[in-house]
């Protein structure tokens, strides 16, 4: 006799299946995003490498130096290049720091730094 419409029972869950490998594969993809983000950048801790004198400029200057070199808590940065004719002098400062300027050796590399100081020079020309 068939079953009637209200005592049929639901079809048997396969076991296996693509289930499991779809969350394996998820899973891999997560802890692949994070191992990429914690050994990007510089050393493999701290933010990602900034490469670029306007990335560097906006993230680590601009608070002080404004955004766009105009000054601020910081002396305006327009025309630095005429204050400094020897770029290795800025470099110099930027690095170990003046007065109330702190030094960035123990945030930047040497290159980051200079590339920054080639932005600027670049840049804020007065």
């Amino acid at each position: 006799m068939p079953p009637s419409k209200g005592s049929r029972r639901p079809p048997p869950r396969r076991r296996g299946g693509l289930g499991p490998w779809l969350l394996f594969a998820a899973g891999l993809v997560v802890v692949g995003a994070i191992a990429a983000i914690a050994f990007s950048g510089s050393g493999g801790s701290g933010p990602p490498e900034l490469r670029t004198g306007p990335q560097i400029y906006q993230s680590q200057c601009a608070t002080c130096h404004g955004r766009s070199g105009q000054g601020g808590i910081g002396p305006s940065l327009v025309g630095v290049a005429q204050r400094f004719p020897n770029i290795e002098d800025q470099i110099a400062v930027v690095t170990n720091g003046r007065a109330a300027m702190p030094a960035f050796s123990a945030r930047l590399a040497s290159r980051q730094i200079r590339t920054v100081v080639e932005y600027e020079r670049s840049h804020f020309v007065g």
